[in-house]
């Protein structure tokens, strides 16, 4: 929409449940969103922003791009089929393009990601790289709880 509020028009053609990350270029978003499968509702898909198809990439992952477009990293919420739970893999990107070459139903299993060129695997899950896969970041947590009841009046 234009800074007035008028002009406003539909992003994308799809409801969305979450939009998770926009590539470095603003070229497309990724969103998770409803896909027709048998074993998983949502899926996370890449849309263009400016027109062209959807590409599917996975069921029940979140992904982001890094910031210099080298990497698209993907995570996968748990364990499941993927066996993938705590770890954060990513795709190298070539040629200047935001998406690898994936399978038209988008990443399925762990095979489906091994047959990508060049995959990497950070054993943390949700890391973030900037520059290079050398120095990523990731977020520990761990809760504390009180072992006693108190009453309280």
């Amino acid at each position: 929409m234009k800074p007035d509020g008028t002009g406003r028009e539909q992003l994308l053609p799809n409801p969305i449940i979450e939009i998770t990350a926009i590539s470095p270029d603003g070229a497309f978003v990724l969103a998770g969103t409803a896909v027709a499968d048998e074993d998983m509702p949502v899926g996370l898909v890449a849309f263009q922003l400016h027109g062209g198809t959807a590409q599917r990439i996975c069921n029940a992952c979140y992904g982001r791009w890094t910031p210099d477009r080298s990497y698209l990293m993907l995570e996968w919420f748990g364990g499941g089929a993927m066996d993938a739970g705590g770890k954060t893999f990513v795709i190298p990107l070539r040629g200047g393009r935001m998406l690898p070459p994936l399978p038209p139903n988008g990443i399925k299993s762990r095979s489906d990601l091994d047959s990508i060129s060049g995959l990497r695997v950070i054993n943390q899950p949700s890391a973030v790289a900037w520059t290079d896969l050398a120095t990523y970041a990731f977020t520990r947590t761990s809760v504390h709880r009180n072992l006693y009841r108190i009453p309280l009046p």
